[in-house]
């Protein structure tokens, strides 16, 4: 890397080097914390970008102040770059739960993105005041980009650009990572909880981690008893679960 600098004269470029492995979640937040322009694009991974990427997602931050976190869409490519054809699914390869979205602009609330990421870490664009966030109150045990989004949304400031501007690169010898519909509901669940429990670390979120901790409970232990008086009793889990949801948790515990 360092040769790569000096060969090309990369004004700006900095290469820093930890004296012990961190991890990837704490090198994560250390190199956050190098960051000093007013926002920053993750870049962690063997993809590529379309050459106006930075320029068109700048742009929109540039104009919404009220946004904080952006991620684009993305186009599948494998070890070889070739495009993988995933055309049919859901908004934005179905890590997005929105339905008839009439812009491609999106507002997404904090009840989507505590179900799954919305986008790959490599499409997103993050405001430093977040980021500042992010590295004040984060103790590293969620995944980095996905805590971002969450604590963005709960802020009413995360949104998704429906526009392709990266290639997501799958190898053949590595998972996607990214298809929660393929965990079941009590693996999605304990998602969720860790989810609200990191949310709690910058706001006060504790009726929303007590519904988790109930219904996942309920969900282990097979108790329909127990998700109907979370559904007649819970303001929670109304404004975060889909009525299709919570009739799918009371289903689940009768089987």
């Amino acid at each position: 890397i360092n040769e790569c600098i000096e060969r090309y004269s990369l004004f700006g470029w900095k290469l820093f080097r930890n004296s012990e492995n961190l991890g990837f979640k704490r090198n994560f937040l250390l190199a956050l914390s190098k960051t000093q322009g007013d926002i920053v694009f993750l870049c962690d991974q063997d993809d590529l970008w379309q050459r106006d990427k930075t320029e068109r997602m700048s742009r929109i931050m540039e104009q919404n102040s009220g946004i904080f976190a952006l991620s684009s869409s993305f186009t599948f490519i494998d070890e070889n770059d070739t495009e993988i054809n995933k055309s049919g699914e859901a908004l934005n390869h179905g890590l997005i739960n929105i339905k008839n979205a009439k812009s491609s602009l999106i507002s997404v609330p904090l009840r989507v993105v505590m179900h799954s990421n919305i986008s790959p870490g490599c499409t997103a664009v993050v405001r430093k005041e977040l980021i500042n966030l992010f590295c004040e109150k984060s103790d590293s045990a969620f995944p980095p980009d996905w805590e971002i989004n969450i604590v963005a949304a709960a802020k009413q400031g995360l949104y998704f650009l429906n526009q392709s501007l990266s290639f997501y690169r799958i190898h053949s010898s590595n998972a996607l990572g990214l298809d929660s519909a393929a965990k079941d509901r009590i693996g999605i669940g304990e998602e969720k909880l860790s989810a609200a429990i990191t949310l709690c670390r910058y706001y006060d979120y504790s009726d929303l981690c007590s519904m988790q901790k109930k219904r996942l409970l309920a969900l282990k232990n097979k108790k329909p008893f127990e998700i109907l008086s979370l559904i007649f009793t819970s303001r929670e889990y109304a404004r975060y679960y889909s009525f299709k949801e919570r009739v799918g948790d009371f289903a689940f515990t009768l089987r």
